[in-house]
């Protein structure tokens, strides 16, 4: 019979070395006398292998974390995909895109194939965004004038304050309450 990583469509009773065909790539076999490649293992969803006439297991290679992979018996890591911008992978052997998860409101990251949330930038103070997976800074949107944001990672635009009774901001993105200054005063009447 042919030995593991290897199978034979010859039918019972061969024993040639030259009837054994190997596993291919992205499958192996632990056992011997295997009488077709579909009784050669696919490497599983999330994990793939490059080596043919695999004769274990370990041959498999997780995708890593970042990564991803819907592909049984993928034959090489070209197959396991990135995690998006604005997402990232923590497992190492997802097998789902939606196993890539996102920056939170008020965060956002630029990088493809993230390992960590890490990697979620807050935005800067005077900034709020309320998009989840953002991909990048300009989903931070300025505080309107009149308000200010004195917080990085703001989630919603009520997030920035508003400048106290009796003053003012002309400005958007403002960070403190010290940019809000007094309103005019025409006569005895604030205006």
């Amino acid at each position: 019979p042919c030995s593991s990583g290897y199978y034979s469509t010859a039918g019972t009773g061969q024993s040639a070395v030259d009837v054994c065909k190997a596993c291919t790539i992205g499958r192996y076999s632990i056992g011997i006398g295997q009488i077709s490649n579909s009784t050669c293992l696919a490497c599983p969803e999330g994990w793939f292998s490059s080596t043919p006439a695999a004769g274990s297991k370990d041959v498999c290679i997780s995708c890593g974390a970042g990564r991803w992979s819907s592909t049984v018996a993928a034959n090489s890591i070209d197959v396991c995909e990135l995690c998006r911008k604005g997402t990232y992978g923590e497992a190492v052997s997802a097998k789902s895109i939606l196993e890539c998860l996102e920056c939170e409101k008020g965060r956002y990251s630029s990088v493809l194939g993230a390992t960590s949330s890490d990697v979620c930038v807050m935005c800067e103070k005077g900034k709020w965004s309320d998009t989840h997976a953002a991909s990048s800074d300009k989903a931070c949107q300025s505080c309107p004038a009149g308000r200010f944001g004195e917080m990085q990672g703001q989630i919603s635009i009520y997030s920035c304050q508003p400048c106290p009774v009796g003053q003012y901001n002309g400005e958007i993105g403002s960070t403190a309450s010290s940019q809000c200054v007094d309103c005019p005063v025409v006569g005895n009447v604030r205006v």
